[in-house]
């Protein structure tokens, strides 16, 4: 337990439920990118080029004057209207029966298929749906407050489950033998859901779906502990103990690195920082682009120059996973010990870049002057965050980018 205590159904991991979501005409217009990758300057761009986006839900704000709070409480009364609005307009609507999802999103390059369903907030709170971070409570109070208002949690939680070849082969079968109800293709990735409402095909899901005991977090952590205490809040009965989730196998999911930019060094100056920098790692000017991935191995662009540094002593207890992470190194070694960060948590000197451009976003930051270095790590490997989940201990924060992203408003489960 997480610290609350409820009157908790703990024996369904998860189970089907009657979903919102767009109509085949209207999902191409509808659909979004989730609410916490895009800028308030992306989000009006895309309304004013498409005012049924979901972005009017997920982020009402745009809806207002730049000057308005986005936390500010007609952000969420508004969103609530919107959603309102896109029901009564019939271009979403709940589903009549009791229903899983398929969900698969796919490119030329890699796809990965999933099933949405309703994930178990006692599973959650009794620690069988596992975390890696911390959650920040301004962000958690900004979903209460989203879910509250709108009385729908519109964005998926994304979990993991180790690999279950039952579960794969049913998902398998039904994308490759059914047509997809909804497609759309969102930033280059092509998205598609089949609604499964057949009663045994649900109860074949739902009997392979709740023999898996433990599943894991990858991104939502604030959106699965808003559930939980709006639950626990509102005692609801055991009936609605759950949240919106879609839960990927393992074997299917890329992790891409989560590199660190820092707006200044601490007084330093460049041949200061690389000097200091000099006592834990190997450090060497990169000539090319010759950014080889590899554990203990990251690169430093500073002054229009990349660095390629190495560090000089391997830890050898390599069963302390956590201090062994590339993440953790680079914030104790790097960003506490030499730019005097010591919580990245909350000091602003510190941002975070993910995602399959972030190498040029460094440059571009940096260059521009908005940031005065960049740090590029590897990926956090599978195994690491599976193995540090299951010991219930926590990653730094913005240890994991998983891409491709969920689309907000591909399917929605009301409260």
């Amino acid at each position: 337990m997480f610290g609350e205590e409820a009157n908790l159904d703990n024996q369904f991991t998860g189970k089907p439920f009657k979903g919102i979501r767009p109509t085949k005409s209207s999902a191409n217009k509808l659909i979004a990118p989730p609410y916490d990758v895009v800028s308030r300057e992306q989000v009006a761009e895309i309304v004013k080029l498409n005012p049924d986006s979901f972005l009017r839900v997920s982020r009402a704000e745009v809806d207002f004057d730049e000057c308005i709070n986005a936390y500010s409480d007609e952000v969420y009364q508004q969103a609530a209207k919107n959603f309102g609005q896109l029901l009564t307009s019939n271009i979403i609507r709940a589903d009549e029966k009791e229903s899983y999802y398929v969900y698969k999103i796919s490119s030329k390059h890699h796809a990965q298929t999933g099933l949405v369903f309703g994930a178990s907030i006692s599973a959650y709170l009794e620690g069988r749906i596992k975390r890696h971070e911390l959650t920040r409570k301004k962000k958690e109070l900004d979903r209460i407050k989203h879910i509250e208002a709108v009385q729908a949690q519109t964005g998926p939680v994304m979990l993991i489950n180790k690999e279950n070849k039952n579960l794969k082969t049913i998902l398998k079968h039904i994308t490759s033998e059914k047509t997809s109800e909804i497609s759309t293709v969102l930033e280059n990735w092509h998205h598609e859901l089949w609604p499964i409402s057949n009663i045994d095909l649900v109860e074949e899901i739902n009997n392979h779906l709740n023999s898996i005991r433990e599943l894991y977090i990858a991104d939502g952590h604030h959106r699965s502990a808003a559930a939980s205490k709006i639950f626990v809040k509102q005692k609801q009965p055991a009936t609605t103990n759950c949240f919106l989730a879609v839960t990927f196998d393992e074997t299917e999911l890329k992790i891409l690195p989560y590199n660190r930019v820092v707006r200044d060094l601490n007084q330093l100056t460049a041949n200061e920082f690389l000097t200091k920098l000099s006592s834990s790692f190997e450090v060497d000017k990169l000539t090319g682009n010759n950014f080889v991935s590899q554990k203990y191995c990251y690169f430093i662009y500073l002054e229009e120059t990349w660095y390629q540094i190495k560090l000089k002593d391997i830890p050898k207890d390599i069963d302390n996973i956590v201090e062994n992470l590339d993440t953790r190194i680079v914030e104790e070694s790097i960003l506490k010990a030499i730019l005097g960060i010591k919580n990245i948590r909350t000091d602003d000197r510190v941002d975070f870049v993910g995602g399959p451009h972030s190498m040029k976003k460094i440059v571009n930051l940096v260059d521009s002057g908005v940031m005065k270095i960049g740090i590029a790590l590897p990926a956090t490997a599978m195994e690491e965050l599976l193995e540090i989940s299951d010991r219930g201990q926590l990653m730094p924060p913005k240890s994991t980018w998983f891409e491709p992203k969920l689309a907000d408003g591909l399917v929605s489960l009301k409260i």
